[in-house]
């Protein structure tokens, strides 16, 4: 409220806006022929919208963008720029999350139902077009679907499954430490979620009695036991136990490269050495013929020669006789 009376306040950055340009730009929208299901905005920057059809003949995201792009674009003037992606709507939430991530390109998706958690391996190079500029790609997807994006790159997820692994063979070599556990009951311990000895101790009886295989007797005895272990060993020092063996592998790794590279490197220097060997041989070979065939020719002229000389012995020889 102002002297002059009420005032109104107009704003362009509600994603209301672009709900209504669409209907002012797009009849089916207006008719309803085609539903606007959400809208994820980050106002002067970019928008997602999902939209979905209730006639199977008509194609919601085709008819939104228009002869070679005349609706959407008409929006995108009215926003002064701002870019706006358009995708179909589906039940598949892992095909809206590929979708939504457009245009990156997505290897897996991982999708927990009841965390409305979504994870997303990408090709390394993709990572940042998927994450896209400030994180407004990726921060849009999940606005859009309201489920939580994370996204990973082939390299780091590679990484995780080899830490994993590297936890699981310390995990294992110690809780089989304790009598009456072997690895079936180890395993469905790591797989409950219990990846280190220490949080082994800390649980409950009660919480190790839902584990497959394990009676309340023996989850007594494992927590007790499992404390007992993880005096010994720290959490620092099973943190610089699985380093270690992640740098070991990745040492490893360097030095059977470098030995590749190295008999590569040998192979090449072996076959140019070869090389020159052979073309050593050729010219011998060559300087031979071309002297076989210069004697030839002095010999077919009559220059002097030992084969004219032992001829006219024998010939005067003869005469003698």
């Amino acid at each position: 409220m102002t002297g002059r009376g009420p005032q109104i306040i107009l704003s362009r950055s509600h994603p209301d806006m672009v709900k209504a340009l669409f209907m002012e730009q797009i009849p089916e929208v207006k008719d309803g022929y085609v539903e606007i299901v959400s809208i994820a905005r980050e106002p002067g920057e970019r928008t997602k919208v999902a939209v979905k059809s209730s006639d199977v003949n008509i194609d919601p995201v085709g008819t939104c963008v228009g002869m070679r792009g005349y609706r959407v674009q008409s929006i995108v003037r009215e926003l002064s720029g701002e870019k706006i992606d358009i995708i179909e709507w589906s039940d598949d939430i892992a095909q809206m999350v590929v979708d939504a991530l457009s245009p990156a390109r997505v290897d897996r998706v991982r999708v927990d139902s009841d965390e409305r958690e979504v994870e997303i391996i990408v090709p390394d190079d993709q990572l940042s077009v998927a994450i896209g500029k400030n994180g407004h790609n990726v921060r849009l997807a999940s606005k859009l679907l309201d489920w939580k994006i994370d996204i990973r790159s082939r390299s780091d997820e590679e990484m995780a499954e080899v830490f994993e692994e590297k936890l699981y063979e310390n995990f294992i070599e110690h809780i089989t430490m304790i009598p009456g556990v072997g690895e079936s009951i180890a395993d469905s311990l790591f797989d409950s979620g219990y990846k280190t000895i220490h949080e082994v101790s800390e649980a409950s009886p009660e919480d190790l009695v839902g584990v497959k295989g394990v009676g309340i007797k023996l989850a007594e005895k494992i927590v007790k036991e499992a404390g007992e272990i993880a005096k010994r060993v720290s959490r620092e020092e099973l943190q610089s136990m699985v380093r270690e063996a992640l740098e070991r592998e990745k040492r490893t790794e360097g030095k059977m490269d470098e030995m590749v590279g190295l008999h590569k490197a040998l192979e090449r220097e072996e076959k140019t050495e070869q090389e020159k060997e052979d073309a050593t041989d050729e010219e011998e070979q060559e300087m031979t013929s071309e002297g076989y065939e210069d004697g030839n020719m002095k010999r077919s002229k009559g220059e002097g020669s030992e084969g004219e000389i032992e001829s006219k012995e024998e010939y005067e020889h003869e005469e003698s006789d």
